[in-house]
C-alpha cells in the first residue's frame, strides 16, 4: 500500500520468509533473484503492473504455501516449475492475461485456487474440483465446474388470504387453447354437444313421422281400393277415375315428402358429422 514504483529490485534478502510488495506501481516481471530465496513461504505481489511471463522461478521454492500473483497483466503459460510447490496451499492468479491449461496445478494440495478473468482455455482438471474455494469463471474451459443446486423453498403452509386480489391458476397456458379454466371449458363444450345430439335426435324423429304418415296414407288408399271392388259395376268408371286422381295426388305428395325428408337426412348427417368431430 505505497507509492513504490518502476521494477521490483532484483538483489532481494535471500533469508526471506514473508514478501509482500501487492498495492504499489511496479512494472516489469517478477524478478529471478526470487528462486534463490528458499525459505520464502509468503509471496504477495498483486495489484501492481507487472507484464510479461511469470517466469521459471519456483523450482526450489519448497517452503511457499501461498502465492498472490493477482490483478496484474502476466501473460503467456504457467511456468512449468509449478509443480514443485509441493506445500502449496492458496493460489490467487485472477485479473490477468495467462493463457494456455491450467494441467499444471493437477498434483497440487490447494484449498484454495483463483484462476478466474484470464484467457485459460481447454479442459479443467477433474483434480481441481475438488478444491473447496475454486473460482474459475471468465475464461474458456470446455468443462466448467458444476454449480451448486439451486434450493428450492417449500410454499408455505397457511399462505396470507388476500381477498381483493383474483386467485391466479396454479399453471399458465400454454397458447390460447389453454387460456380457458378446464371446468368451464367442459360445461361449455357440453353444452354444444347436448344442442348438437338434440338436433340431430329432433331432425330424424320428425323424418319418421313423416315417413309414417305416407306410408298409412298409402296404406289407406289400397285399402279403400280393394274394398270398393264389391259395389255396383255402375260405380266401377266412375270409382276407377276417383283413384286414379287420388293417385296421382298421392304421388306428387310423396314425391315432395320423400325430397323434404332426404334433405332433413342430409342435414341430420351433417349435425353427426359435426358432432364426431367436436367429440374427437
Amino acid at each position: 500500500n505505497n507509492s513504490l514504483h518502476d521494477v521490483i529490485p532484483y538483489q532481494l534478502p535471500p533469508n526471506l520468509i514473508h514478501l509482500n510488495l501487492a498495492r504499489n506501481n511496479f512494472s516489469g516481471n517478477i524478478p529471478y533473484s526470487i528462486s534463490n530465496i528458499l525459505s520464502l513461504g509468503y509471496l504477495n505481489v498483486s495489484h501492481n503492473s507487472l507484464f510479461q511471463e511469470i517466469g521459471e522461478l519456483f523450482g526450489g521454492l519448497n517452503s511457499l504455501s501461498v502465492l498472490d500473483l493477482s490483478f496484474n497483466n502476466l501473460s503467456g503459460n504457467l511456468p512449468v516449475s509449478f509443480v514443485s510447490l509441493s506445500n502449496l496451499s492458496r493460489l490467487y492468479m485472477q485479473n490477468n492475461q495467462l493463457s494456455g491449461t491450467v494441467n499444471v496445478l493437477s498434483n497440487l494440495s490447494l484449498t484454495t485456487l483463483n484462476i478466474a478473468n484470464n484467457n485459460f482455455s481447454g479442459l479443467i482438471p477433474e483434480e481441481l474440483s475438488s478444491i473447496p474455494d475454486l473460482s474459475a469463471g471468465g475464461n474458456s474451459f470446455i468443462n466448467m465446474p458444476a454449480s451448486p443446486p439451486r434450493i428450492i423453498m417449500p410454499p408455505s403452509q397457511s399462505p396470507v388470504a388476500q381477498p381483493d386480489r383474483p386467485q391466479v391458476p396454479t399453471t399458465f397456458p400454454n397458447g390460447p387453447e389453454d387460456e380457458m379454466p378446464i371446468d368451464e371449458g367442459d360445461k361449455k363444450q357440453g353444452r354444444q354437444t347436448g344442442l348438437l345430439v338434440g338436433l340431430a335426435v329432433g331432425s330424424v324423429a320428425a323424418a319418421s313421422c313423416i315417413l309414417f304418415a305416407l306410408v298409412f296414407c298409402l296404406h289407406s288408399v289400397h285399402k279403400r281400393k280393394d274394398g270398393d271392388t264389391g259395389e255396383p259395376k255402375d260405380f266401377v268408371g266412375a270409382l276407377a277415375v276417383n283413384i286414379d286422381r287420388a293417385r296421382n295426388r298421392y304421388e306428387i305428395l310423396t314425391t315432395t315428402s320423400i325430397k323434404t325428408l332426404l334433405s332433413q337426412l342430409q342435414c341430420s348427417r351433417g349435425l353427426l358429422a359435426l358432432l364426431r368431430g367436436r367429440m374427437v
